[in-house]
């Protein structure tokens, strides 16, 4: 193949990554929003505003001792809510890796307000479940379930090393680094697939597992709680990178290969010619 088609067929071949990266990223746009908002409040978190929390300064969490959350609610809307509910969760990744949910009854007229007492969040198990920057929501639904109120928080597990979290991140890590080494073997053995797109699109699902391991390790890390269009860009970016390296690559059959395959057949008859000879 001539190197105009092969570059015309990369281009070709790779619409549908353009198309991927639009349709997740307006997912990603949409998985943003907000929930219901027919309650506003305020909530502390341990003596911190949690709307005062950024990713630079999150709340520490610990499993020494209960976490106490104050809430202060108002009804902005033009009908009477019932409160039923309070959630308190952190995730990776659009995950929840922590949650600790609490049953209050609150009634609200319309404009009302009111300051709850303090609310006792117990992460005794708190090891288990994740360590790192998370990024969560305080929540608030009512009988059925439904959203009323949310208010995004940064936080700062401190798990150990054997959480959900951490071994999610391990896992994704060995099945990137398995994903690479069975790729660079059949590379040396010179039995990756033939076809283009099809090799492409092997090297594009290490490239993607490589990009979601490094936005969990931004968290495990502790050094940045990515957003959604955040860890989305990872996986997408690490996919198109694998999808052109894939590409490139020489397959079993393309005439890098074949040219290699004739040398060393030329090799070894010349090598045989010299042995007789010195016979």
């Amino acid at each position: 193949m001539s190197s105009k088609g092969r570059t015309r067929s990369f281009f070709a071949s790779g619409r549908f990554l353009v198309m991927l990266f639009a349709c997740v990223s307006l997912a990603a746009g949409c998985a943003q929003g907000g929930g219901g908002k027919a309650v506003e409040f305020d909530a502390v978190l341990n003596g911190t505003d949690v709307l005062a929390s950024g990713p630079g300064d999150p709340i520490k969490l610990t499993s020494d001792e209960p976490a106490e959350l104050a809430l202060t609610l108002r009804n902005v809307s033009d009908d009477t809510v019932t409160v039923r509910y309070v959630r308190f969760e952190g995730e990776v990744l659009d995950m929840i890796f922590l949650t600790y949910d609490t049953a209050i009854s609150l009634e609200l007229a319309p404009g009302q307000s009111q300051t709850l007492p303090p609310v006792l969040l117990d992460f005794y198990d708190l090891g288990g479940q994740a360590s790192g920057y998370l990024r969560g929501h305080v929540q608030v639904y009512d009988g059925e379930r439904e959203t009323l109120g949310s208010q995004p928080v940064f936080l700062d597990a401190s798990g150990d090393g054997f959480s959900t979290l951490a071994l999610f991140n391990l896992l994704l890590l060995i099945a990137t680094a398995a994903g690479v080494a069975w790729n660079v073997v059949r590379l040396a053995q010179r039995r990756l697939p033939a076809n283009r797109v099809v090799r492409a699109l092997r090297v594009l699902a290490v490239g993607a597992t490589a990009g979601l391991t490094l936005a969990v390790a931004f968290s495990t890390l502790r050094i940045w709680p990515l957003d959604t269009l955040a860890w989305v860009l990872c996986t997408v970016i690490g996919g198109i990178i694998g999808y052109a390296i894939g590409f490139v690559l020489p397959g079993s059959d393309d005439e890098v290969v074949d040219i290699l395959d004739e040398r060393d057949v030329l090799d070894a008859v010349l090598e045989q010619q010299a042995a007789q000879s010195l016979r």
